[in-house]
Order: structure tokens, then sequence, then C-alpha cells
């Protein structure tokens, strides 16, 4: 990782911290009070699974429904087409424990999107609307358990990889390694919680809001934070990015194979 431009960019995010999370501001805060909200609501054994639901839906804000409604669209299903039943059981076994095997994990999300799928085919084939994908299913994990769990947005999460120098490719919403994923927001913490400034202001924005806030203990909703403010608040100024085409990453991995064939021999002098 390049600690060089990271700092940088946590330097730029620490100085406009302030307007970033102020009400009158980008108010950018509302992450974390809409997974406190979305934990609160959500109940996998509700009596009325499609009620609770549509409230847990209404807590996620913006950050899983945008124009295509995947969330929005799995409300729909469990009220008006009497699906209830379906989408409480793919979400109990997305929510499922994989004690943190992450092709697992990967498998659970293909079977929630395949299930997602059909459901949209028996009720909506030609609907252009509430299509699910690894982005969205990834989000109602973290949204269910932030602390073991990653956000992705694609473009702005290969903009911060970018500039930290990160080349091992995660791939595309329709072949995605979250092995990767998690490897790159992984270092990206270590970055994270070795910038004592950083940490320190981050906490700051919990005081005399704990109750309504999630703690954050493994600082993931920050990660997400820094990963979406760098591109949408102009956080990269002063930081070099080079440009890696699909060829130059595909020599790195090239290379990095061929590394691991050769393991280093220490010898005592």
């Amino acid at each position: 990782m390049n600690t060089k431009n990271l700092n940088l960019i946590f330097q730029n995010y620490i100085s406009r911290f302030e307007y970033l999370n102020a009400p009158d501001g980008a108010d950018e805060n509302y992450k974390w009070y809409a997974v406190r909200n979305f934990q609160n609501i959500f109940d996998i054994d509700a009596p009325d699974f499609a009620a609770m639901l549509k409230q847990a839906c209404k807590a996620t804000v913006n950050l899983i429904d945008s124009y295509m409604q995947p969330f929005g669209g799995l409300v729909v299903m469990a009220e008006k087409c009497g699906e209830a039943e379906t989408i409480r059981e793919m979400f109990r076994q997305l929510y499922a424990g994989d004690s943190g095997d992450l092709s697992v994990r990967q498998e659970k999300i293909n079977v929630f999107l395949k299930s997602c799928y059909e459901l949209l085919a028996k009720h909506y084939p030609t609907s252009h609307l509430y299509k699910n994908d690894q982005r969205s299913a990834m989000a109602y994990l973290w949204f269910y358990d932030p602390e073991h769990n990653f956000m992705c947005k694609a473009t702005e999460a290969q903009y911060l990889a970018n500039a930290a120098e990160f080349y091992d490719d995660w791939g595309t919403y329709a072949s995605f390694h979250l092995d990767v994923y998690y490897r790159f927001c992984a270092a990206l913490l270590n970055e994270i919680r070795s910038n004592t400034a950083l940490v320190n202001i981050h906490q700051s924005r919990f005081e005399g809001h704990e109750a309504e806030m999630h703690s954050d203990i493994n600082l993931h909703i920050l990660a997400f934070d820094i990963i979406y403010c760098a591109r949408t608040y102009g956080l990269y100024a002063g930081v070099e990015i080079k440009e890696h085409s699909a060829e130059d990453k595909r020599l790195y991995q090239q290379r990095k194979a061929k590394a691991a064939e050769f393991p280093v021999v220490y010898r005592s002098i």
C-alpha cells in the first residue's frame, strides 16, 4: 500500500471532517445512524416479516436503494406478492454463520442472489427495477454485521485502490472475488488504525450520540466512509495516482504468482 498517498487522503479527510459530518454540511454521519437503526429494527423472527422488512429498508436510507431499488423490490414482493416467508428464509441463510470463511460467504451471496433472480422472474419478469447484485448482497451483510463485513461501491473503491497502489483485482459484480476485496479493505484498515489523528477525530463524531450511532468498533464503517468521501468530496488533492492498464495488472499478478513459487529461505550467518 502506498502509505504516503493514503496519509494525504487521511489528512484531507481530517481537514474537512466538520463539513463532511455537519448536519448543515454533507452530513455523512448518517451512515452510523443508519446502521444502528437497521440493527434495532431487523428481526428475522418478526411475526409480520413484510412490515419489519419495510421499516428496515427505510432505515438504510440511500445506502442500498437507488434507481434500481433492490431492497425496495424485496419489500414489494414480501408485501404484495405473498413472498414474505420465502424472503425471510433467504435472509436467514444469508445471515447464517460462516466462521469467517469467505468462500462460504461468497457462496451464501450467490445463493441469495439466485433466489432474488428467481423471484424477479416470477413476479416482475419485464421490470428494469428491483435487481439485486453482489453490491446489494454485500450491503445487507454489512448492515447486519458491519464489524465483520465491508461495503463496496466499485468505482469509489477502485479509485482508492489505485491511489494506494493495491493491484490485486477483485473483478466485477458479475464475477467478484470477495477475498480480494476484503484483503484490500483490511490493508486500508491497517493504515487507518496507525493514523492516531484520524482515529481520534473519528471518535469525536460519537460525542453525545453514542446511543444513536453504531459504535463501529472495528472501523469498518469509517473505511467505507473514507472510500466514498475521497472521490465524492475531492480528497485526492495532492495525491499522485498512477494509471495501470489491465495488462499492467495481469503482469503484476504473474510476477506475484511466480514469486510465490520460490519461498525465501533465511540462513543464519
